[in-house]
């Protein structure tokens, strides 16, 4: 612990602060999908890591959007992944179209690992171990 707080103050002092106040902490976020969501067949999710913890956090929208740009640049990286929550969802975008004939699980494996990969963040691999919650 002792050793993390040195790193800290060196980095405090390199960006210019002084006190430890203006440190933000990662604060988890258990997501609740709203009826609206159900009707979409979806919702975002969105994860945050320190580059060397082993695991991603689940974080709010506000905080992702909000707070992390206010965390250390460079030690923290972040996702947003598209989560189904409803079977049969036909949804069009960017450079595919996933058919409704997928199954909600099989979209979520496939969603949290290609935010994975592209992010280079297999820590949002060991965040998620239920690629059916949420789904009704």
């Amino acid at each position: 612990m002792e050793q993390n707080n040195k790193i800290l103050d060196i980095y405090l002092k390199a960006k210019g602060k002084d006190k430890k106040d203006d440190v933000i902490s990662i604060v988890p976020y258990s997501p609740m999908p709203s009826e609206k969501d159900y009707k979409a067949g979806y919702f975002n999710r969105f994860f945050v890591a320190r580059y060397d913890a082993p695991a991603a956090t689940e974080v709010s929208e506000k905080f992702y959007n909000e707070s992390f740009p206010k965390l250390a640049e460079g030690l923290y990286k972040k996702a947003e992944v598209r989560w189904y929550i409803k079977e049969g969802v036909n949804i069009e975008r960017d450079d595919e179209f996933i058919w409704g004939g997928k199954t909600a699980q099989a979209l979520n494996i496939h969603t949290t690992n290609k935010a994975a990969r592209q992010k280079r963040f297999p820590q949002l691999l060991r965040a998620v171990d239920d690629f059916l919650e949420f789904v009704k």
